[in-house]
């Protein structure tokens, strides 16, 4: 929308209730939402219209969203608190499934960490049938150990959840199970630093016919309290 550049706060909520009107499964705001020199007025108005919608909303980093220059009356922390006041959800290195969809986020480029789109998706889009545990749990690993953290991932990826917590197939380097339709997994890959921290990232997904879907909708991005 680039707001204050192409439309302001009140052209966007025009625009929105437009959308509205067609009754979508789902908004989608991807790319340059505001600029460097929008109004904090601007962004207020156009939340506030897109937390009138019906539908649920989404929203990826562009290239502008986390302000390069001081020409602005607001903070990139500032967009990120009025955007989820108004309840969308931020897809920051995140990825959400979404009746059959697969939405991916990354954070903006000038945000350190900021993990590529092969790394965001690594180990779910290996997920699908005919495929061995111990196949996908090397495409996370190699995934890792392309960070320089190979040495400190642990354990398998993964397991079946079923009947028990924890249950064939497995998702493991040793692994021979081969993954069908209607299989329930886990994907946690983990990085454990001796000494000094740790961290395991873990989404659940279904197996279905033609890959998978993600059933965890979860948040990634690091929050410091």
């Amino acid at each position: 929308a680039h707001l204050g550049v192409t439309l302001d706060g009140p052209r966007f909520a025009a625009q929105m209730r437009r959308v509205n009107a067609l009754q979508p499964d789902a908004v989608v705001i991807v790319g340059d939402f505001v600029d460097d020199d929008s109004r904090e007025a601007d962004l207020l108005e156009a939340c506030r219209a897109l937390g009138e919608l019906d539908a649920p909303v989404f929203y990826a980093y562009g290239n502008h969203d986390a302000g390069y220059f001081r020409y602005r009356d607001f903070s990139a922390a500032r967009l990120r608190e009025v955007l989820e006041e108004n309840g969308v959800t931020i897809l920051a290195d995140r990825v959400v499934e979404l009746d059959g969809w697969t939405l991916a986020g990354r954070r903006d480029r000038s945000m350190a960490g900021r993990l590529s789109a092969a790394e965001l998706t690594a180990g779910l889009d290996a997920l699908r049938p005919g495929v061995s545990g111990k196949d996908v749990d090397r495409i996370a690993r190699d995934c890792i150990s392309s960070r320089g953290y190979g040495d400190f991932f642990g354990h398998g990826l993964g397991h079946g959840v079923g009947i028990e917590i924890h249950e064939n197939p497995v998702l493991s380097p040793r692994s021979n199970w081969v993954l069908k339709a209607g299989h329930i997994v886990t994907v946690e890959p983990g990085i454990y630093l001796p000494g000094e921290c740790g961290v395991r990232i873990e989404d659940m997904a279904l197996i279905t016919p033609d890959g998978c879907r993600n059933l965890t909708a979860f948040e990634k991005e690091l929050i410091i309290l």
